[in-house]
Formats: C-alpha cells, sequence, structure tokens
C-alpha cells in the first residue's frame, strides 16, 4: 500500500510539471497570432490584413500599437512604390492628358508619404488621433490621384490596381488604428 499511497500523490504532481510547461508553450505561440487575428477582425480586408502583419517579422513580439505601426510602414511602402512608378512613368509618357495626370499623381503621392510618416510620429507620441487623421488624408490623396483619370471618358489610370492595394493597406492601418485607446 505504501507503493499505490505514492504513486496518487506523485502523480498529480508529475501531471501538472509535464502539462503545465506545455500548456505555457501553446499559449505563447499562439498569442502574436491571435493578437494579429483580433486586431485585424474590424478590417475591411481583414484577410490581407492578416497576412501583411504575419509576413513582417516585427510582428511576432509587436502589441496592438506595434501592429499599428507595421501596418502603416506597409502602406507607406506601397506609396513610396507607387510613387516611384509614377516617376517612371512621367519620363516615359508623351500624352498631355496622361502627363498631367501623373504630374498631380506624383504631388498626391508625395504628400501621402509625408502624411504617413507623420501619422508614424503621431503613434510614437500617443496621438491616435492625429495618426488616424494623417492616414485618411493620405486615403484621400491616393482617392485625387485616380479621380483626375476619371475626369476624362474613356480614359483610365495606369495605377488602379496599385492604389486599389494601397486603399486596402490604409483601410487595415485605420482599423488597427481604431482598436487603440484614443
Amino acid at each position: 500500500m505504501g507503493y499505490v499511497s505514492r504513486f496518487i500523490f506523485v502523480l498529480p504532481l508529475i501531471l501538472s510539471i509535464s502539462i503545465r510547461p506545455h500548456q505555457v508553450i501553446a499559449k505563447n505561440a499562439t498569442a502574436p497570432g491571435d493578437l494579429i487575428s483580433k486586431t485585424c477582425q474590424n478590417a475591411v480586408n481583414e484577410e490581407l490584413c492578416v497576412q501583411t502583419l504575419r509576413a513582417d517579422p516585427n510582428s511576432k513580439q509587436a502589441d496592438a500599437s506595434g501592429l499599428a505601426k507595421i501596418a502603416i510602414k506597409l502602406a507607406l511602402a506601397n506609396a513610396t512604390a507607387i510613387s516611384d512608378q509614377v516617376k517612371k512613368l512621367l519620363a516615359t509618357t508623351t500624352g498631355h492628358y496622361e502627363k498631367t495626370r501623373l504630374t498631380d499623381c506624383n504631388e498626391n503621392y508625395a504628400t501621402a508619404i509625408d502624411q504617413l510618416e507623420d501619422s508614424l510620429a503621431a503613434i510614437n507620441s500617443n496621438g491616435i488621433n492625429d495618426a488616424t487623421t494623417w492616414v485618411q488624408a493620405a486615403m484621400t490623396d491616393s482617392e485625387t490621384c485616380e479621380d483626375g483619370f476619371e475626369e476624362e471618358p474613356g480614359h483610365k489610370s495606369m495605377l488602379s490596381d496599385k492604389s486599389t492595394l494601397f486603399q486596402q493597406l490604409c483601410g487595415n492601418a485605420l482599423a488597427i488604428l481604431n482598436t487603440l485607446p484614443h
């Protein structure tokens, strides 16, 4: 009987030691993904939000504010790529209409880049409302670029697919900003 009573005493101790570390590891392993999923759940394009945040290695240690910064940096990188494309198109485009629209887009995206940089600075100083305003303004600049192409029937923007992605990335950033305390 001595063995049985020792076994009954030691068994719960062994089980508690062997189960707890696994539970802690599992909980910690899924925590970043859970935060990303939770943070992106109100995004218009939730799938894009989750995919882009998970693809960034800094998201693993990020809190919600850090995820907002990552989302804004993704939009900023996209705006910079569009700006670079606009500059290349300006160098090769000869049509007056297209050149005029691209010149406007060049200015719009330069402003959007500044606004996204301002939004990052605002987050760093806990100005979530300001960051939100700057991201919304950047989206408006992109929309203004696209609207310029639509003024003339039969003309289509050369940037529409990239502008759509930019709008989605900014929308994701806004959804994340809205989860932060204002």
